[in-house]
């Protein structure tokens, strides 16, 4: 890519590669960098937690978890949607993106 983060290039390539629209797929970031891009590319982004980036601003997020989550070891709910069991899992990417399509849509009509 000739531009970078935080420029939506990577997804927008991404999307195009795979033909797939933005509203059927969930976008997971670790920096507000990444979630920038990630929205500029209109997907929905969960964002997990580094230590480099624990302070960034993670405004639009669906969810800012600490982690994707362990049976033993659950993540942690700092904003946004909750995983059930603190378990990233199909069935939580499924819920973000349907959410982020209704909002949306909800918008859209505003």
């Amino acid at each position: 890519m000739e531009r970078k983060k935080p420029e939506p290039d990577v997804y927008l390539w991404a999307l195009e590669r795979l033909g797939l629209e933005a509203a059927d797929c969930v976008a997971i970031e670790d920096s507000s960098v990444g979630l920038r891009a990630a929205l500029a590319s209109h997907l929905p982004t969960i964002v997990t937690l580094s230590d480099y980036t624990a302070k960034d601003d993670f405004t639009g997020a669906s969810a800012v978890l600490s982690d994707l989550g362990e049976r033993d070891q659950p993540a942690c709910s700092l904003h946004g949607a909750r995983p059930k069991d603190g378990l990233v899992d199909l069935a939580f990417l499924k819920a973000v993106c349907v959410s982020a399509n209704a909002e949306t849509a909800s918008l859209s009509k505003a």
